[in-house]
């Protein structure tokens, strides 16, 4: 077992447990204080693949999150792969920044022309702030476009009409277009058997027909 000791400042304990981090950002700042108060001479560099191969966390929210991360002063970057905490830890900006989160998910929610909204209601931010403690924002976002895909697929009946609200609120909505939710699977499953049984065109038929193969196998 290594005898090795992370010895991190209280204030950046301290700031870290009251800023509202969300879980992805929780793992960035924890891997990178690892590495930054590490005692080791050998200390890895500290880029976003390494931390997704530590943390078994998708690489594209990694970087997502460490982006928002250096834009609070955060986490701060040596150079274009390498990055540590920022011990100065008066020059986090601790303001919420969750506006661009709402900002976020009702403008991509508005473009995919189902249910559209006039505004951000209190009950959108209730829902979202609820969503995003269980799902990341790029989780949710992706949901939106899968809904969007299948709701205006002419060949796929479909006619779930949600507003905001309640495609995050309710359990047969958000959750089931995810990357293993049912109507996500089901959709994937008709559309690629679809794929397979679609009739062959001219060209098919004559190119895997027996007969041409033969006119001009050579003898």
């Amino acid at each position: 077992m290594s005898e090795s000791i992370t010895c991190i400042p209280n204030d950046v304990l301290q700031k870290t447990c009251g800023a509202g981090f969300n879980a992805i950002q929780l793992s960035i700042i924890l891997v990178s204080c690892r590495v930054t108060y590490s005692d080791l001479e050998d200390a890895p560099s500290l880029s976003a693949e390494f931390i997704s191969d530590v943390t078994n966390l998708d690489i594209r929210s990694i970087k997502r999150e460490i982006k928002n991360l250096i834009s609070r002063n955060v986490i701060l970057v040596a150079d274009k792969t390498t990055i540590w905490v920022n011990s100065n830890t008066e020059d986090w900006i601790m303001e919420d920044l969750s506006k661009e989160k709402y900002t976020a998910i009702f403008n991509h929610w508005n473009r995919q022309g189902i249910t559209n909204h006039r505004k951000i209601t209190p009950d959108m931010t209730k829902e979202i702030d609820k969503a995003l403690k269980q799902y990341t924002l790029e989780n949710i976002l992706d949901a939106i476009s899968r809904y969007s895909k299948i709701y205006h697929d002419k060949d796929y009946f479909f006619s779930y009409n949600w507003t905001l609200v309640n495609f995050l609120k309710q359990k047969n909505a958000l959750p089931d277009f995810l990357d293993d939710g049912q109507k996500w699977l089901s959709y994937k499953n008709a559309t690629t058997t679809k794929e397979i049984d679609k009739p062959k065109t001219d060209l098919d038929v004559y190119e895997y027909s027996p007969s041409w193969r033969e006119e001009r196998l050579p003898l």
